[in-house]
């Protein structure tokens, strides 16, 4: 093949060069496109493992709590019945003193 004969071809030559340079190109794209997508698939998962486990902490923190405020309501109850046994008590005591007054106040007028 002669000079003349090579050159009636650089056309398709450059052509082929130039495909060859973008098919490069576009495939090292594609591969960091491949490397960002699957490095955000990690995060993420790593994401969401740390959503469960603060999830898990808080439930925990939310339990103990549930649980302390049982008791608190419990205890409040508790106080509220001898806070009526109480007034109970005391409105018989005011009674019967009262009762025993009227009979030392009888006995003094006779």
């Amino acid at each position: 093949m002669t000079m003349k004969e090579s050159l009636k071809f650089w056309p398709i030559i450059a052509g082929l060069a130039g495909a060859v340079i973008y098919l490069m190109t576009v495939s090292a794209d594609v591969g960091r496109m491949q490397s960002d997508h699957k490095h955000t698939q990690t995060t993420a998962e790593k994401e969401r493992e740390n959503l469960t486990e603060t999830d898990a902490a808080i439930n925990k923190r939310i339990e103990k709590t549930q649980k302390k405020v049982s008791k608190l309501s419990q205890r409040v109850n508790e106080i509220s019945d001898s806070h009526s046994k109480l007034n109970v008590n005391q409105n018989h005591i005011l009674k019967n003193q009262t009762r025993i007054l009227n009979k030392i106040d009888k006995l003094e007028t006779r």
